[in-house]
């Protein structure tokens, strides 16, 4: 029976979906229109799950270590149809709520059936599946079930059950030279935000608030970018910290947090079908800034430290033979250790832009009309997260924060202030 140790990130996300309740998980939207047939679209994820290792995996902790082990039964995840009236915004949120059972599986699906097709809810642990690996799911489910439509049998070549991202980058380092690396961020210098209302892991409720910026906002955006010299991703992590910056104007001192697809930087590069936890994150530091502060200076700044930070991101860990030295890093990483005891927030904002979604949207018997993503960030370590794509040339935002630690008021006005720097 096959399997492998995790490696660093697969282990971080292990221990927080373990510890913190499902913490971590990585839940998508699709909503599709045309031809749903229950059965075939079982049978298409079938044939996914024959084709890719790691939605055979299951993970068996044994000591330090976890492993993926390739035993997995089809018959044990969870594929459910669901009839409900309820609109996809309540099933997301109830879907980012249910934690996996790790012994048996790692992924599961939901369909909601209506008048003109169906929304399709993929969730994954996020060991297994990165926000880009999700699309690549997505792109493959379309190109066999539009095949099985025609009664055709797809012919897919089973894919190869890859190392953890760490052992196939061209440069990596130990334990001791990582969490030296991650000692000189300047952590104290970020400012700490009381919960509003203290809660337990148990009381705490993982909530998203959606937009989309349509067509042509995007498009004059787009413009403005461009002058200015940036991405739309450093002018997104710009504008997060210029609506902090103007709504709590006592909090000068934040970090942003962006993760990075290592994909392109590994020895061979991972091609798009292939799954897994593909990612860093690289941490900015940003002081001083007030209600009038430059979002474009500040765009570029953040664009230029990213830039900057990048071709860092070898530094993780080669070893995965933990020790427990190793998992208080690992769970310090994450927040796992110190969420328990939590009082505030830190003043951290992350943004996950994985750009334009560019796969094959319209099929001879269904169209992907939309895509959304997101993740459970129950542990508190974000004030606030974004997880955004663009998709039909319209950009797709789901906005993530926990309560009660902030008030759904309090994360709304955010929301709304952060909306408003589109039209400055």
């Amino acid at each position: 029976m096959q399997q492998r140790q995790l490696g660093a990130w697969e282990s971080g996300f292990r221990s927080a979906h373990d510890m913190l309740n499902g913490t971590m998980l990585v839940v998508s939207k699709a909503h599709i229109i045309g031809n749903c047939q229950p059965d075939k679209i079982k049978h298409a994820f079938k044939l996914l799950f024959s084709r890719h290792p790691l939605l055979r995996a299951t993970i068996e902790t044994r000591g330090y270590n976890s492993f993926f082990v390739l035993n997995a039964l089809f018959e044990d995840i969870p594929l459910q149809q669901i009839n409900s009236e309820m609109n996809w915004e309540t099933q997301f949120e109830l879907e980012i709520h249910q934690p996996l059972q790790t012994e048996k599986y790692l992924w599961r699906v939901s369909i909601i059936k209506n008048r003109t097709g169906f929304e399709l809810f993929l969730i994954a642990h996020h060991a297994i599946a990165d926000a880009l690996s999700i699309v690549s799911l997505l792109d493959q489910f379309m190109q066999i079930y539009t095949e099985l439509l025609r009664d055709n049998l797809p012919n897919l070549p089973p894919l190869p059950f890859l190392k953890n991202i760490e052992q196939n980058l061209k440069e990596t380092h130990d334990w001791q030279e990582f969490a030296k690396k991650y000692h000189e961020l300047d952590q104290n210098s970020i400012d700490k935000i009381p919960y509003e209302i203290t809660a337990t892991i148990n009381h705490r409720t993982s909530k998203s608030e959606f937009f989309t910026i349509e067509k042509y906002e995007l498009s004059v955006l787009l413009e403005k970018c461009k002058q200015h010299q940036v991405s739309l991703n450093s002018w997104l992590n710009a504008t997060i910290l210029a609506t902090q910056a103007k709504l709590n104007p006592e909090y000068r001192n934040a970090s942003l947090k962006t993760p990075v697809n290592l994909r392109q930087y590994a020895e061979p590069k991972i091609t798009q079908e292939n799954i897994g936890c593909f990612l860093s994150i690289v941490e900015t530091i940003h002081k001083d800034i007030g209600s009038q502060t430059d979002i474009w200076s500040l765009a570029q700044t953040f664009q230029h430290e990213l830039y900057t930070a990048i071709p860092k991101i070898g530094f993780l860990p080669r070893s995965t033979d933990y020790a427990e030295v190793d998992i208080a890093l690992l769970t310090q990483l994450f927040g796992v250790s110190s969420a328990k005891r939590w009082t505030v927030l830190p003043n951290t904002f992350g943004v996950s832009n994985i750009g334009r979604v560019d796969i094959q949207t319209d099929y001879a018997d269904f169209k992907l009309i939309d895509f959304v993503f997101s993740t459970n960030h129950l542990v508190g370590n974000y004030y606030m997260f974004v997880s955004s794509l663009t998709l039909h040339d319209q950009l797709r935002l789901i906005f993530s924060y926990v309560t009660p630690l902030i008030s759904e008021d309090k994360a709304k006005q955010f929301i709304n202030e952060f909306m408003k720097f589109k039209d400055l």
